[in-house]
């Protein structure tokens, strides 16, 4: 019984100390949050064409350019213009016409230039030769509230056909600055 006894102390004595290294204090904590995400939203912001006077006061060729797709940025509350349209008619050799567009960075982060996707009926270079002048600092980024101004100056060459209406979009692909797909 004795040994019974000290056998029960011993067992209490180990389970007593084995309660002691597990035994400790807890607590918890929360972390509440808010994240708000930024916003590409990037395009045509104006455009503007006109032709050069032509000769003997007739006004025969004509440009005309607009934006269409407006997108409103939700944060910044800005407005662009996804697509450019440009339609030149009735023109003749050596007519010359200009387009001068702004593209903005309407969103909260920074993009990148990825493709220009040109529709429609662009001329070929031998009836109609189109220069491409950029104002653009950091080309391909563009940072947000910031503008980069192209202009085309277009010439129609001696081998254009008569009786022809071109017509084409230009459509500007962006991603958000960093990302490389």
């Amino acid at each position: 019984m004795k040994k019974a006894m000290g056998m029960l102390v011993s067992l209490m004595v180990a389970l007593s100390m084995t309660g002691v290294a597990v035994a400790h204090w807890s607590d918890e904590i929360y972390v509440e949050g808010t994240v708000e995400m930024g916003s590409v939203t990037v395009g045509w912001y104006s455009v503007e064409c006109w032709e050069d006077d032509e000769p003997c006061g007739k006004d025969v060729g004509s440009i005309d350019c607009w934006l269409e797709d407006e997108e409103t940025d939700v944060h910044t509350e800005k407005t662009i213009y996804k697509t450019l349209v440009i339609v030149i008619s009735n023109v003749y050799p050596c007519w010359m016409g200009h387009v001068e567009a702004a593209i903005n960075n309407a969103g909260t982060i920074p993009v990148d230039l990825v493709d220009i996707i040109i529709e429609g009926e662009l001329p070929p270079e031998d009836e109609v030769n189109i220069d491409v002048w950029c104002d653009w600092p950091d080309y391909p980024q563009l940072d947000p509230c910031n503008t980069a101004m192209i202009r085309a100056d277009i010439h129609v060459k001696q081998n254009a056909p008569e009786c022809t209406t071109y017509e084409c979009t230009v459509t500007l692909v962006f991603n958000q600055w960093g990302c490389e797909e």
